[in-house]
């Protein structure tokens, strides 16, 4: 294998960040929105359940689906609960069960959250029969301590007809719910679509926003630790808002806020916020398609957020999924040589402080050098290669290195090393390949495809 060199440059010199990127999957959950998602860790899948079908019919999703870091499989339990929106799920890392509490069964008006706790064991779902449960309710905030090995909820809408909602904590061991009787005088406050998750960093569960119907949004930061809640002065916070999802990025050791709706008249906020634990940043970074109501994951095997659906201005469905993190796509095809179209792909994902290496194959015969052209930007539209002897061939890259190696054993591999600089943090590289071909065209070349490198931890 052989250094990319130019690339290192392209790197220290790249400002341009992506970190959001949408998901190509053969398979994908229907419409959807406040379904209730978390990564299960024992078995390696994101899991989605439930949520509010979009447009017509209008009615309660009940499936439960699987996301692997590539694409998603609808489970087929033997016992699954009720549709329902508005419930939090948290994954148990001392039981190895991803742990669901609450919701919305019904779509009339007058509906009354349920107070069901079930578990899934990777393979079906079982309701428990906790000794107490708190009463019942929806788009509370839910998270996992894993410091005291305890779900945690928070808040949430017990009577959405009455308006009615909570300013409690409970938790959950496994075998009962408890209330927590909090030492200190105050806490967070009566709050529903507040976002959540556990800081292992800090062992403490960070709580951001929500909307109290009667007092309206906020901006707060709240930490728990199992005894108190603590309001944290922080020199800048996201805008007010209500509706965001909140989850933790171990790799990085901070807390990614993502979205929301602004409390006041309901408009999606696009935008990304990230809380290590003292102060809240906003990275530059291109957002998914506009949307409210989502479900959002962290998955610390892939080290990625996956977002999915929610729902877009003027009730349109949003069925696509999104992932904030380092990872290898597709950017456009090639064009065929005399052993078929030369194939790039990145061998593994391309981390901060790591080398990243990519294989270029199916070359001609013989073919003793090829080349990667690689930039920071694509060309959008492709730059149409006929002009240059290769009809029907495209340029997904600029080219900002061109660098021309050895073919060995019938495929050239490239490599460079990403600098430990987390300024890197979310830079695209795009890279295509072109092979030595003579014969197959006028120019003697063939091209593979292009993929793009969004590098990330």
């Amino acid at each position: 294998m052989h250094p990319l060199t130019p690339t290192c440059v392209l790197l220290l010199a790249a400002t341009a960040t992506a970190q959001w990127s949408l998901q190509a999957t053969a398979n994908t959950p229907t419409s959807r929105t406040e379904a209730a998602m978390t990564f299960d860790l024992a078995r390696g899948r994101t899991v989605l359940f439930g949520g509010a079908a979009i447009g017509t019919p209008a009615g309660l999703r009940a499936d439960t689906w699987l996301h692997d870091g590539s694409d998603w499989t609808l489970a087929t339990p033997a016992n699954s609960p009720a549709g329902r929106l508005g419930a939090g799920m948290a994954f148990d890392l001392a039981r190895n069960v991803v742990v669901m509490f609450g919701g919305i069964t019904s779509m009339i008006s007058i509906a009354l959250p349920t107070n069901q706790t079930w578990e899934w064991d990777g393979t079906d779902w079982t309701q428990a029969a906790p000794a107490a449960s708190p009463t019942g309710r929806a788009y509370h905030a839910m998270a996992y301590d894993v410091l005291r090995q305890r779900v945690v909820v928070y808040g949430g809408s017990t009577n959405p007809g009455l308006l009615m909602t909570s300013n409690q904590t409970w938790e959950y061991d496994g075998t009962t719910w408890v209330q927590t009787a909090l030492q200190s005088p105050g806490n967070p406050g009566a709050r529903q679509y507040a976002g959540m998750a556990y800081h292992q960093a800090l062992q403490r569960s960070v709580l951001f926003g929500g909307i109290s119907p009667h007092t309206g949004g906020n901006n707060q930061t709240w930490l728990y630790d199992g005894t108190n809640w603590t309001l944290v002065a922080v020199p800048t916070a996201p805008p007010l808002r209500n509706l965001a999802k909140l989850v933790y990025d171990d790799a990085r050791a901070v807390c990614l806020l993502q979205g929301g709706a602004d409390p006041a008249t309901g408009t999606p906020i696009d935008d990304t916020w990230e809380f290590d634990g003292a102060v809240w940043t906003q990275p530059a970074t291109a957002q998914p398609t506009t949307r409210t109501r989502f479900s959002l994951a962290y998955d610390p095997i892939r080290r990625k957020a996956v977002l999915f659906g929610g729902i877009g201005p003027g009730n349109v469905a949003r069925v696509d999924t999104w992932r904030y993190g380092a990872h290898v796509a597709d950017l456009g095809p090639g064009c065929a040589g005399s052993n078929g179209v030369p194939a790039l792909a990145g061998n593994g994902d391309p981390r901060i402080g790591a080398t990243f290496s990519s294989s270029l194959t199916n070359l001609a015969n013989g073919a003793v050098l090829a080349a990667v052209a690689a930039g920071l930007f694509a060309n959008v539209p492709p730059l149409p290669l006929d002009p240059y002897g290769l009809p029907g061939c495209l340029l997904h890259t600029n080219v900002d290195a061109l660098v021309f190696l050895p073919v060995l054993g019938g495929a050239m591999t490239s490599q460079f090393t990403i600098p430990q600089d987390p300024s890197l943090f979310g830079v695209s590289i795009h890279q295509q390949g072109l092979s030595l071909d003579p014969g197959v065209n006028a120019a003697g070349l063939a091209v593979s495809n292009a993929i793009t490198m969004v590098i990330g931890w």
